[in-house]
C-alpha cells in the first residue's frame, strides 16, 4: 500500500481560534524575548540597530523597564527566567500546538502560565502605581501614557494564564477537543 506521510494535525484539523492564537503567541515570543526582552542582561553584546530599537520604544512609550541599565535585583531575576524557563518552554508550546500533544505537557503548561502571571502582575502594578514625576527613571506621568503600556503587558498576562487553563482542561489521549473548548463525544 502507498502510504502517505503523516501530517500534523495542526495542518490537517480544522483548528479552532485560540489554538492559533497561542502558536502565534509562542511563536512570536522567541524572537521578542531574544531581540528584546532579554537585551538588558547582555545590551552589550546586541549589535547597535537592536539596541536602537529598544531605546526609540522606551522613550516613544515610556517604559521604565526597558529604557535604562536595570540596577534592580527583581526586574534582573525576572529577565533571567523569561530567558532560562520561558524560552525553552516556547518551544515545548509550539511543538505540542503543532502535534496536537498539548496535554502531554499539561503541568508544564500550568506552572508556566502562573510562573509569567507572578512576573507581569507586579510590572502592571508599577506601571499603574509608581509615581514617575521627578523620578530619575523615565515613565508613564498620565493615564494616557500608562493605559497603553498596561496594555500591551496585559497580552503578557491574559495569553499565557489562557494557555495553562486551556491545557489543564486537556487530558492526555484527547486531541484538539481540550484545547478548542469542546467535549469529545463518545
Amino acid at each position: 500500500q502507498n502510504k502517505k506521510p503523516r501530517r500534523s494535525v495542526f495542518i490537517n484539523s480544522a483548528m479552532g481560534f485560540s489554538r492559533w492564537i497561542f502558536f502565534a503567541f509562542f511563536l512570536s515570543h522567541i524572537p521578542i524575548t531574544l531581540m528584546i526582552d532579554i537585551q538588558p542582561l547582555f545590551r552589550q553584546h546586541y549589535p547597535e540597530q537592536l539596541r536602537s530599537l529598544v531605546n526609540w520604544y522606551s522613550n516613544e512609550f515610556r517604559d521604565p523597564f526597558m529604557n535604562k541599565e536595570p540596577t534592580d535585583w527583581w526586574f534582573l531575576s525576572f529577565l533571567t527566567c523569561e530567558l532560562i524557563i520561558q524560552l525553552p518552554f516556547f518551544f515545548l508550546a509550539l511543538k505540542a500546538l503543532w502535534n496536537d500533544t498539548v496535554a502531554e505537557v499539561r503541568l508544564w503548561s500550568v506552572a508556566y502560565g502562573v510562573h509569567v502571571a507572578t512576573t507581569v502582575v507586579p510590572l502592571i502594578a508599577e506601571l499603574l502605581f509608581r509615581d514617575f514625576e521627578g523620578a530619575d527613571l523615565l515613565g508613564p506621568r498620565t493615564l494616557s501614557e500608562r493605559l497603553p503600556l498596561v496594555a500591551l503587558y496585559g497580552v503578557y498576562l491574559v495569553l499565557p494564564l489562557s494557555f495553562a487553563v486551556h491545557a489543564a482542561r486537556c487530558h492526555v489521549g484527547d486531541k484538539s477537543e481540550a484545547i478548542n473548548g469542546k467535549k469529545k463525544r463518545n
